[in-house]
């Protein structure tokens, strides 16, 4: 049972993604330039980041080439042509609402804010967001961290809940924004942050791609569960992930 629901979920994601296109501008802009606008991240583990060739890959890109696939399909365009266009935490909303990108593929999560300017479709994981540390700062918990950095990528809210409960709990805490995970993870490696706070399995991504895995933990108890969801500039398309728990929705 589990081997066929793997088989079918990325069916049933890409059709109802199509879905939500099939009544937007979107679709009759690729239909007329044969191009399709795919925004990627560069090291968004395990979802969005590049090979060594420099080709994205991952499984939110698997899932974008269903879908991909699927347009081919409907608008009976077998030529239909991928274009990649990278983004980073700071510039993907843009590159939605600019009209430089047509849909977000990557690990974004399914913010209140953020749907206030695009739509999402149904989520593609649900992660929980959690902090990494050097194995060796005996850091278990966010007050074992008072008075120092932690860091998050800018766009992401995981910041400002850190901030939140750091100011709640009188911790000192000081939240740092890098531009994207690689470099949020350099400055755990360099002690210049104590803490990368961000979702689970993204720090898990980063933490078994590191050249010493051992060095690194995840820690500290959920305060949030999050969901993500790939998205468009149609406010439209907000209508699919209402139906999703509030605390899925309302995480970033």
């Amino acid at each position: 049972m589990k081997s066929l629901v793997r088989r079918l979920l990325p069916a049933a994601f890409a059709l109802t993604a199509l879905n939500v296109l099939a009544s937007s501008p979107t679709l009759d802009r690729i239909r007329e330039t044969g191009v399709v606008r795919v925004a990627h991240r560069a090291n968004s583990v395990p979802f969005s980041y590049l090979d060594a060739s420099g080709k994205p890959i991952g499984y939110s890109m698997d899932l974008c080439m269903r879908l991909v696939d699927a347009i081919r399909v409907q608008l009976h365009r077998p030529d239909l042509r991928v274009q990649y266009v990278q983004v980073t935490p700071a510039t993907r909303m843009d590159a939605i609402l600019t009209g430089k990108a047509d849909l977000e593929c990557a690990s974004t999560n399914n913010a209140s804010e953020r749907r206030a300017k695009v739509a999402f479709t149904i989520p593609h994981y649900i992660a929980k967001g959690r902090m990494l540390v050097k194995t060796t700062s005996g850091i278990q918990e966010l007050s074992d961290l008072r008075g120092k950095t932690v860091v998050s990528t800018q766009g992401s809210v995981n910041g400002d809940l850190v901030r939140q409960l750091s100011d709640a709990g009188g911790l000192g805490i000081t939240v740092v924004e890098a531009n994207d995970h690689a470099e949020a993870f350099a400055m755990v490696v360099s002690g210049r942050a104590q803490a990368f706070a961000m979702d689970d399995v993204l720090l898990a991504g980063l933490r078994a791609n590191a050249k010493n895995p051992a060095d690194f933990t995840i820690v500290g108890k959920s305060q949030q569960v999050v969901s993500a969801g790939f998205f468009f500039s149609q406010l439209a398309f907000r209508r699919i992930a209402e139906p999703y728990p509030k605390r899925s929705a309302n995480s970033s």
